[in-house]
């Protein structure tokens, strides 16, 4: 839900906007400048900027020209050349309101949200009849993740002009980003039945869906098919999660699979648990903390206790980077630990690759094993997601029925059927170095929205 702003917002009513501002009269070469935009709207930004430094070599410091340019800059990515487009058409002209506009949006755009939000406020002083300094001071409190200062904001330009469609969509994004998910949703219905021609009320319908709730449970059950004929059924892990505020999501877990999942224990009928609490805190757009602390409650009286922390870096172009690492200390056992990181790679039309590689010293032993995991799927803006993943693993084990090799196959389901109830599948296979076995779950995850 994090991308939705910028995936969506961001092309929606840009483009609205950057029509409207190069739409002012531009002498004659108003049908060129015209063609220029519509490659512009169609991302051919480099054939646009090519077509526009050579008009700026016929008419040199034309500010119809170079306010295109400024725009085509902005929406390459290329934020650094279009600031410094935009403030030489200020140097020129310190009335041109389309130039200030234009550079409030670039910079909040690149993430310079203060500057962003001054300008916004020189804006509105300027033209306290027009909207666009107040809506782009919306916008920005949207990007920035300050959404209960946009949903204000929305709120109040919807009740100006209850006709507009983009402010029932700007509120509609600012109430689901908020975590009130149900006036979003209301928000958005009304915006559907008033605006039957839009596809954008629809599409975030669909993405509300999957909006963070106040509070999640998820329960999974399983089967497991071990070694020697040996089989292993019952609950396998709880997860209930929560949402306080726009940056803390705390939660619990209890976790049963170990006693599905390892030989010795099911053969024997012998239970393991592990029990674990953690939060995960959102610092910024750019990153996430997560820190996980908890029990292992193995038979015969053995305990481990357990940390489990990550970091996750979202990137440009909507890639993201995780690092994290695991260690299990005890009296009774030797440390092991482990170390992890891997890349999430979107493509296109929702689907995505993700690779990881995990270093990890068991027990017992000082020789690494190094797992090499690459998972890919496909997740639908409704929510709908299918995962496959492929397992290598390579460790210098010692023991006659010990394999030096591991492989391994994994798929997973995600069925938001509905708002508050989904369904969860998964399988697992692994041909490991001490074992082989299938695991088969099911699941719900139960959704609590405000």
């Amino acid at each position: 839900m994090r991308h939705i702003l910028h995936t969506l917002v961001k092309p929606l009513f840009g483009s609205l906007l950057l029509y409207c501002l190069l739409a002012w009269p531009l002498g004659g070469h108003a049908q060129t400048l015209d063609e220029i935009r519509q490659l512009s709207f169609e991302g051919q930004h480099e054939e646009a900027d090519r077509l526009l430094a050579g008009l700026l070599e016929q008419h040199p410091g034309l500010e119809e020209i170079l306010l295109a340019r400024a725009y085509n800059f902005s929406w390459m990515g290329k934020y650094d050349e279009a600031e410094s487009a935009f403030r030489e058409i200020l140097l020129l002209d310190p009335e041109n309101l389309p130039a200030l506009t234009g550079l409030a949006y670039n910079l909040a755009w690149a993430g310079s949200y203060h500057k962003a939000e001054l300008l916004f406020r020189e804006l509105s002083q300027r033209e306290p009849a027009s909207e666009e300094g107040l809506k782009g001071l919306g916008y920005t409190y949207l990007w920035k993740g300050d959404y209960a200062e946009a949903e204000a904001i929305f709120e109040k330009l919807h009740e100006q002009a209850p006709d507009n469609s983009e402010y029932y969509l700007g509120l509609g994004l600012a109430q689901m980003e908020g975590g009130h998910v149900k006036s979003a949703r209301q928000t958005l219905q009304q915006a559907e039945s008033r605006f039957p021609t839009m596809e954008e009320p629809g599409r975030l319908l669909l993405q509300s869906r999957t909006a963070a709730p106040l509070a999640s449970l998820d329960v999974w059950g399983g089967y497991s098919i071990l070694d020697e004929g040996e089989n292993a059924a019952g609950l396998r892990s709880l997860n209930l999660a929560l949402q306080l505020g726009d940056q803390w999501r705390p939660f619990f877990k209890y976790d049963h699979s170990l006693s599905l999942d390892i030989l010795n224990l099911a053969r024997q009928n012998q239970d393991a648990h592990s029990v674990s609490g953690g939060t995960v805190y959102l610092w910024n757009k750019k990153t996430l903390s997560e820190v996980e602390y908890g029990w292992r409650l193995f038979p015969d009286d053995i305990n481990q206790q357990f940390v489990h922390g990550a970091q996750v870096f979202f990137l440009p172009g909507s890639l993201s980077l995780k690092v994290g690492g695991f260690a299990g200390f005890s009296s009774d056992l030797s440390t092991e630990w482990m170390g992890y990181t891997s890349m999430r790679f979107p493509l296109q039309d929702g689907f995505y690759v993700e690779p990881t590689y995990y270093y990890v010293r068991p027990q017992d032993t000082d020789s690494p094993e190094h797992r090499f995991l690459l998972t890919g799927g496909y997740r639908s803006l409704g929510g709908y997601e299918v995962q496959l993943g492929a397992l290598y693993g390579r460790g210098l084990i010692e023991g006659p029925s010990a394999e030096k090799n591991a492989f391994g196959l994994n798929g997973l389901a995600v069925l938001p059927f509905h708002p508050a109830v989904w369904g969860l599948l998964a399988v697992r296979y692994e041909k490991g170095f001490y074992q082989d076995f299938v695991a088969i779950s099911a699941g719900l995850k139960l959704r609590l929205e405000r």
